[in-house]
């Protein structure tokens, strides 16, 4: 079989989610293990529709198409020449809200720089791939067309970095996406979403297929949830919730400063004085990490939330602090002849095991227990997701400097 070849373009800045080194190359370049742990999760998301919370069938389901350590898999993947990082601290897309987004990982909101190498925006690589499998090719492009239509490749995708498209496809294609290649969904894709969905297209083509009983045992037309949590991201509805935002930017930049200066605001409800400026915080601040409430409903957007020697954070013991990544995802789509606007997504999966707690903790000690309910990931997610769709801009912003 011969290798077809997929053009994909950097939408926004792509950082690599390794630790960081010395070499920008090696810090920051695109390499196939983070690409296809990328469409794992997406895989997941799509064949969890099926088989809910059966996860031993999901690893097999899994294990047939992208492999194991024991198992190679039929879609072998390479990037021929991967695309290299840049070295720039202040690059023109790059404001105290936009480092917001950053994260303190990434970005310094005080100095308004970017911290990591990253693979600049127009960039384009050459993603190749070859199968000897035709229904696990089928999966793997469902796979691409999710990670390009939602999500993103290396760290901080939830909150919009490391997006990419697919520009041109060279070479054949599995079963029934031959005629069908995988592109951009385009804003009438994005404007009637009301939860994160495949396109028909991507059911059609997995539907029919005789492996999918035999090695993947699904059936897309049913919801193994039936009305359950699920315990890892799953599309559909009743699992996500998804808007356009109803304002339009004339670039991406400018369309996530806006996000980043809103989530800000969304999680820093309370503006006290101090001295002769205003400060932004959160109510959990006084309430609960120099109060006595043990609710903390601003973790359900993520944890650690790190204060001033404090910390709110997930652990399963005093030595087992964990990480919960947020459910609440934001991205810009557009370009092109289109305006820019911001896509809100959010899984409703189970945010926290029942085996893990959340505890304050100060100068490295644990402290008290608190809470994290389940409806304020809801409650959360739902009042951002509804507020962009409500909000209401007919004309193009430019962002001033």
């Amino acid at each position: 079989m011969t290798w077809t070849t997929v053009t994909m373009e950097v939408v926004t800045p792509l950082f690599n989610n390794g630790a960081e080194t010395s070499s920008a190359e090696d810090d920051a370049c695109l390499r196939v293990p983070s690409l296809r742990g990328a469409l794992r999760f997406w895989f997941r998301a799509l064949a969890g529709t099926s088989l809910g919370p059966r996860i031993d069938e999901l690893a097999a389901a899994e294990r047939v198409v992208f492999g194991a350590t024991d198992q190679a898999s039929p879609v072998k993947l390479r990037i021929p020449n991967p695309p290299v990082a840049v070295r720039e601290g202040r690059p023109g897309w790059v404001d105290k809200h936009i480092c917001y987004l950053l994260g303190q990982s990434l970005g310094d909101v005080g100095t308004s720089t970017v911290t990591r190498p990253f693979i600049p925006p127009s960039t384009s690589f050459d993603l190749q791939f070859r199968w000897t499998d035709t229904a696990a090719a089928e999966w793997f492009l469902a796979s691409l067309w999710l990670l390009c239509a939602y999500g993103g490749v290396g760290a901080r995708t939830r909150r919009g970095w490391g997006t990419v498209r697919v520009k041109n496809v060279d070479g054949p294609l599995p079963g029934a996406w031959d005629g069908n290649r995988p592109r951009y969904p385009g804003r009438e894709h994005y404007r009637k979403l009301k939860h994160l969905k495949p396109p028909s297209t991507i059911q059609n083509l997995v539907l029919p297929y005789e492996y999918q009983k035999e090695k993947l045992s699904l059936n897309l037309a049913d919801d193994g949830w039936a009305g359950t949590i699920p315990t890892y991201p799953v599309l559909g509805p009743g699992h996500t919730i998804a808007a356009l935002g109803g304002r339009e930017w004339s670039s991406w930049e400018q369309a996530l400063s806006d996000a980043g200066q809103r989530l800000r605001e969304a999680r820093a409800t309370e503006v006290v004085k101090v001295g002769r400026y205003e400060q932004r915080r959160t109510p959990e601040w006084n309430r609960v990490v120099n109060g006595d409430d043990d609710h903390f409903p601003l973790g359900a957007l993520g944890l650690p939330v790190v204060y001033p020697d404090n910390e709110v954070n997930a652990d399963r013991g005093r030595n087992d602090r964990l990480r919960r990544a947020s459910p609440l995802w934001v991205r810009p789509t557009g370009g092109g002849n289109e305006p820019w606007r911001l896509l809100s997504f959010a899984f409703h999966n189970e945010f926290l095991p029942g085996d893990v707690s959340v505890h304050l903790w100060r100068e490295g000690t644990q402290l008290r227990k608190l809470r994290i309910d389940q409806d304020d990931v809801t409650k959360r997610t739902q009042k951002w997701v509804t507020e962009r769709e409500q909000d209401r801009d007919n004309t193009t912003r430019t962002r001033k400097k």
